[in-house]
């Protein structure tokens, strides 16, 4: 997965130089992600923007609550690491006005096995397995799990259950509840573990190894709440720099890399309105 993703960013780099322009980049921007890969692709677009007036420097945190409050606080000036689904989570409990600028891309949830269980159908009675913490990312895993027969949900839960919706526990499963950065790393301590894209290249594992993907392998359509997002405060949402920021990751070369480098899917589209679908989402639980 290492040398995958250092060759796609050495073709692009040389694809980048030949077409560089020279200009003085002029407003300086910081953009907090998370996760050695994500940076990679987001200096791509960094060398991008510098031809279009815009210096980016890429500010790389190692958890998923830096991030926001570094954008709170005015530390950096967008962020590229979360679902709206956390967004909406993080601005109702925080009341901080962030918007979500541009579409990123759609992380699968993988579950991935200990050696000797090589599909869904050879995981044994009283089997272990670690799922994230936080609420918008344990119920991608409830979900996942209650697709492989471990668990049973609540109907009437939807698309969003959370540890109190699960009525039924099946096989002796155990559910070991971690930090997100954790999980990939219990496993052998675990039988599976329950981790997104982001996790999984960070980790060095090839999503390919993955006994399930909640993309791939499930009947169920993507939530829209699930798309990452390109997120700023509400008052710069139309600020020329940050949406040429936006244009410069979703061009083809960008798109092609994330798709090379990661175990992510594009998530954008031409029409996309991810600030109307968000106040969608807000306005629901008012």
């Amino acid at each position: 997965m290492k040398k995958k993703i250092l060759g796609a960013l050495a073709a692009l780099s040389l694809f980048s130089l030949a077409g560089c322009q020279s200009s003085q980049a002029e407003e300086h921007l910081k953009i907090g992600v998370v996760g050695d890969a994500s940076a990679d692709i987001w200096e791509e677009v960094a060398d991008k923007v510098a031809d279009q007036g815009v210096d980016l420097e890429v500010v790389t945190f190692s958890d998923y609550v830096q991030p926001n409050r570094a954008l709170a606080d005015g530390d950096i000036d967008l962020n590229a690491f979360q679902h709206l689904a956390f967004l909406k989570e993080y601005v109702e409990d925080s009341g901080d006005d962030f918007v979500p600028v541009g579409y990123t891309a759609i992380s699968p949830t993988f579950v991935f096995a200990v050696e000797g269980i090589d599909s869904p159908e050879d995981i044994p009675e009283g089997a272990s397995v670690a799922i994230p913490n936080t609420v918008t990312n344990a119920e991608r895993s409830f979900l996942a799990l209650q697709d492989l027969g471990l668990l049973e949900l609540d109907p009437e839960a939807g698309s969003a259950p959370t540890v109190d919706d699960i009525e039924e526990v099946k096989h002796g499963l155990e559910i070991v509840e971690l930090d997100p950065q954790q999980v990939a790393r219990a496993l052998g301590d675990t039988d599976l573990a329950i981790i997104g894209s982001q996790q999984t290249v960070d980790a060095d594992y090839d999503p390919q190894d993955a006994i399930y993907n909640d993309v791939e392998d499930s009947d169920r359509e993507v939530d829209p709440l699930k798309k990452n997002a390109i997120v700023t405060l509400r008052d710069r949402q139309d600020d020329p720099a940050i949406l040429k920021v936006v244009d410069a990751y979703q061009s083809d070369d960008i798109s092609q890399l994330v798709v090379d480098v990661t175990a992510d899917l594009v998530a954008w589209e031409e029409g996309d309105d991810p600030i109307g679908d968000f106040d969608r989402a807000l306005e629901e639980d008012r």
